[in-house]
């Protein structure tokens, strides 16, 4: 938090990411919506990512956004130690969808309405920070949420509004591969 107060270009963010090939693929979304179990998915069926809770990303450059990787709650709850998170390796940010439960039973990517995607964004961007930020005095709150404001609108302005609806079952990795 106090790099982000004090101006600087990384955020943790509460999210899972995919990377297919041409860079990684932020899933945002509520705690219990799906993260790691679409994240699990894809993995399972031969997708490459490492994060299913949390990434850092990093603004420090005017015309991209990358991710950095993060332990994942799932690596530390499982006792898993194959993982390593190297912290110079950047990937470039490629995409962005909000997750959502499948009404219809299969998987599919929708639109979704501006402010629904901003929103959602924004909570996974303030995520980490919520439970500090009530301590704060109030102009480091306003700070905060302006910086915060500002990453999301970065971040939601490079992409279009779009929710991934998923099943939580099948083959995620064959269904997104052409899509990402």
């Amino acid at each position: 938090m106090n790099s982000v107060l004090h101006g600087g270009p990384a955020i943790l963010v509460h999210c899972a990411v995919l990377e297919p090939e041409r860079g990684a693929v932020l899933l945002f979304g509520e705690s219990g919506m799906g993260k790691s179990t679409a994240f699990k998915r894809w993995r399972k069926n031969g997708g490459e990512g490492i994060s299913d809770d949390m990434a850092l990303l990093d603004f420090s450059r005017k015309d991209r956004v990358f991710v950095r990787r993060m332990p994942t709650w799932s690596a530390c709850r499982e006792g898993r130690n194959e993982w390593n998170y190297p912290s110079g390796e950047e990937i470039p940010l490629a995409g962005v969808l909000v997750l959502g439960r499948s009404e219809s039973g299969h998987d599919e990517i929708v639109p979704i309405r501006e402010a629904q995607f901003f929103a959602q964004c924004y909570r996974s961007m303030f995520y980490w920070f919520i439970f500090a930020a009530s301590a704060l005095p109030g102009v480091m709150k306003e700070r905060l949420a302006k910086t915060l404001r500002t990453q999301t609108e970065i971040i939601t302005g490079m992409f279009p509004p779009r929710a991934l609806l998923t099943a939580l079952d099948g083959n995620l990795t064959d269904f997104l591969k052409e899509l990402l």
